[in-house]
């Protein structure tokens, strides 16, 4: 079984992970940044979020992403009668907050919850799977990560990452839910000039996970 996440899943997802565990953001813009966003897409519909991000948040190393975002009702088909659905949810994360008053201990979290009203399931996940085994659902999605993480003065990181995923399929009754959860610890060498876009230097993790 195979789903077909829409575009905006990745958007989003990329926007609270990306900003919380690889620090995008410019550590010296403390203030407050709002933004608003609107998209219209032929399965999610007319819809429009805000989103909201802030350096320093409590201790000055921190990052803090935030957005929210809903959207217009969608026709939709549960357990063969029409139906409204729409697109909505949001997504918090808060990275490298200091709890044990150490210089080289941070944690880290991203909690995601969002509903899609139209998402392609394929039951047959194969390459050589048919438009005719897929399933139309509404798709609730829901996800929060962790992470505890000690840095080396060599640059070497070693810690530990919690996950938890889980997918509920509205409009299938044989096999409605499908999650992940576990524990991930993972040792990293981060020797480039600059971790997003570096010129030069070498970048090494090594990690064992269990769900």
């Amino acid at each position: 079984m195979m789903t077909k996440k829409p575009f905006l899943f990745a958007f989003i997802t990329t926007l609270g992970f990306r900003t919380l565990w690889a620090e995008t953001l410019d550590n010296n813009a403390s203030e407050w940044t709002v933004f608003p966003y609107g998209f219209a897409t032929k399965t999610l519909g007319v819809f429009g979020g805000v989103g909201a991000f802030k350096t320093g948040l409590l201790q000055p190393q921190t990052t803090f992403v935030a957005s929210a975002w809903t959207g217009t009702s969608v026709d939709v088909t549960l357990n063969n009668a029409p139906a409204k659905s729409r697109f909505s949810g949001a997504v918090v994360a808060f990275a490298d907050v200091n709890l044990f008053e150490s210089e080289r201990t941070f944690f880290s979290f991203l909690w995601l919850k969002t509903t899609f009203p139209i998402n392609d399931i394929y039951l047959d996940g194969s390459h050589t799977s048919k438009y005719e085994d897929n399933l139309l659902s509404p798709m609730d999605v829901t996800e929060f990560d962790t992470k505890l993480h000690y840095t080396f003065p060599s640059k070497t990181t070693i810690g530990v990452r919690t996950f938890y995923h889980t997918e509920l399929y509205n409009n299938w009754q044989t096999f409605n839910q499908w999650n992940t959860n576990g524990m991930r610890w993972f040792i990293e060498q981060d020797n480039t000039d600059i971790r997003d876009n570096p010129s030069k230097g070498s970048f090494f993790t090594l990690q064992y996970s269990k769900d």
